[in-house]
């Protein structure tokens, strides 16, 4: 068992022991990793039963080869783009799936976003989540 926390809160993380076996050697206090697995809600509360753990760098090269795909209207394209700090020499590609045509679509120019912490954090705070997706 381990407490993971960000910044929306913590939450008890389970690690059954062949997931400990695969990635223990990752985990200690105060570092910093990307886990994912499958939200649990049983009687004794909500936990997450963790199925994989990646330090920064393993995240960032994971990332690094999938795009950041935004959910939006073709009304509320220009709006959307000018809340995204779009450039030509970021890391990952941005791509926008405009929901009333059913079309992905991608900028000629300027298409590109540099990942990281701050720029991920931006971007949740300027769209809603539920919008923003790696594919």
């Amino acid at each position: 068992f381990l407490t993971s926390e960000d910044m929306t809160g913590s939450i008890e993380c389970i690690l059954f022991p062949d997931t400990c076996r695969n990635f223990g050697s990752k985990i200690s206090a105060g570092s910093v990793l990307y886990m994912t697995g499958r939200i649990s809600d049983k009687d004794s509360g909500r936990n997450i039963i963790i199925s994989s753990v990646f330090t920064s760098d393993e995240f960032l090269s994971l990332v690094s080869r999938k795009k950041l795909c935004i959910n939006t209207s073709e009304k509320d394209l220009p709006e959307v783009i000018s809340r995204i700090p779009l450039n030509s020499t970021g890391n990952m590609q941005v791509c926008f799936y405009i929901s009333d045509r059913k079309k992905m679509i991608s900028p000629k120019e300027n298409n590109k976003i540099t990942f990281g912490y701050e720029n991920l954090k931006l971007i949740s705070e300027r769209i809603f989540s539920d919008n923003i997706a790696l594919i």
